[in-house]
């Protein structure tokens, strides 16, 4: 069953941050069920439940866990990274060192320029916490710029939250294809004709979607082995995930996950002044400027490697006085650095062969795809193995894609 608000009404607060301290080292376990139970991760739950350092001290409680314990998360000029095996020592550091490789796998996935450490270096930002912070151009994409939003359910099965719009309406132009509620003119003192907000119908299943990957205490105690080259290891497996990931997104993005209707549109070439079967800027930028429908518009341009190359070959081939004028005018134009308040469309390609020959791909990131991650199944896992002794850091990731508006997505394929 989902967490209820009535569930976090009745979860236990710590007032006392030394009270809590006390409590989760006597039974680490319990409350680490207690978190899966709620579907938070371990840092989410332990400030949750005593939030005095995260308000008072603007800091993550786990960095205030590891001060108590002397424990360093990374090398400085003042410290070096503890030991691997300081963190076996007991099932709390042991909950400690999960929560630390945990966000080491999922850091790099909110935004490539975006990196948040705590004092001690324990990254702290998951999957699409925080907005993507402004990147220069030439820098490759990576999923979490193109999310809208993340999601985390206790429920295997996902119904992805959409409006259907009741389009009670005069006339059947005013019908077709409106994103809003109908409006209505009345006099003044009139009571305003209600128009019904509901769900649209839909579900995605869960199952078929998600890794794990085990650290055995083998590993983990290695001679020599200090807790941030374990992290950076654990990093570059997620930032591996990451690539595929990247791959897997565009796929929904253009193909859509299970729900009726959610497949990109696909825009002919000619639609836009070009010509079949052959690449043109003019054509491209048409399609930019005209595809989506009011209120979206193009955030990100994604090409596969045929198309990049032609883009930028077309590109580089653009002459007159026009040229950056007409780029701009959509975005794509290049951006100079102290040019404050400017914006563009961000554009690239996909790591593979995950877009349909011929096609590329434009998206507006504000209401294209939610990220839906499975919460709690990874620190139950966690759990379960210091509960055992058993001493392995399981990382898994259960999770699915999701679109949101459909229109914020649309295709142009330059064959036609």
């Amino acid at each position: 069953m989902a967490v209820t608000p009535q569930d976090l009404k009745n979860v236990q607060k710590y007032t006392s941050y030394d009270e809590f301290s006390k409590d989760v080292r006597t039974d680490v376990v319990k409350h680490m069920n207690r978190a899966a139970e709620l579907e938070m991760s371990w840092s989410q739950y332990c400030n949750f439940v005593c939030p005095e350092i995260l308000i008072r001290e603007k800091r993550n409680i786990m960095n205030k866990f590891a001060q108590d314990e002397g424990l360093f998360t990374r090398s400085s000029p003042l410290s070096k990274a503890s030991m691997t095996t300081e963190f076996l020592e007991d099932p709390f550091r042991i909950a400690l060192l999960q929560d630390i490789l945990h966000n080491a796998y999922y850091n790099k996935r909110t935004a490539i320029t975006m990196e948040a450490d705590d004092a001690v270096g324990s990254p702290t930002l998951p999957f699409g916490e925080a907005q993507p912070a402004p990147v220069p151009g030439g820098l490759r994409m990576n999923p979490g710029e193109l999310v809208a939003s993340s999601t985390e359910t206790g429920q295997d099965n996902y119904r992805p939250f959409k409006w259907a719009y009741d389009q009670t309406a005069d006339s059947d132009e005013e019908k077709d294809g409106k994103r809003s509620l109908k409006r209505f003119n009345v006099a003044p003192g009139a009571t305003i004709p209600a128009s019904t907000l509901t769900q649209t119908k839909g579900q995605i299943q869960m199952e078929k979607w998600g890794n794990r990957f085990v650290l055995p205490y083998e590993v983990l105690t290695g001679t020599g082995t200090r807790v941030d080259k374990v992290a950076a290891m654990v990093r570059l497996e997620g930032l591996t995930e990451e690539s595929r990931l990247f791959g897997e997104l565009v796929d929904i993005l253009e193909n859509g996950d299970n729900t009726n209707g959610s497949k990109a549109t696909v825009h002919k070439n000619t639609d836009f002044d070009g010509t079949a079967d052959s690449f043109s800027v003019s054509a491209l930028l048409a399609f930019l400027d005209e595809a989506f429908p009011a209120p979206f518009n193009a955030t990100h341009v994604l090409f596969n490697k045929q198309e990049f190359r032609q883009f930028r070959n077309a590109v580089l081939a653009l002459t007159g006085t026009n040229a950056l004028e007409n780029l701009n005018a959509v975005g794509l134009g290049p951006t100079f650095e102290n040019a404050e308040g400017t914006t563009g469309i961000r554009y690239g390609r996909t790591p593979g062969d995950e877009l349909d020959a011929k096609h590329i791909l434009a998206l507006d990131r504000r209401a294209a795809v939610e990220y839906v991650q499975r919460s709690g199944m990874a620190i139950r896992a966690q759990a379960d193995n210091i509960a055992n002794e058993s001493r392995e850091m399981v990382i898994s990731d259960t999770y699915l894609w999701a679109k949101l508006a459909f229109e914020a997505v649309q295709v142009l394929d330059v064959e036609n």
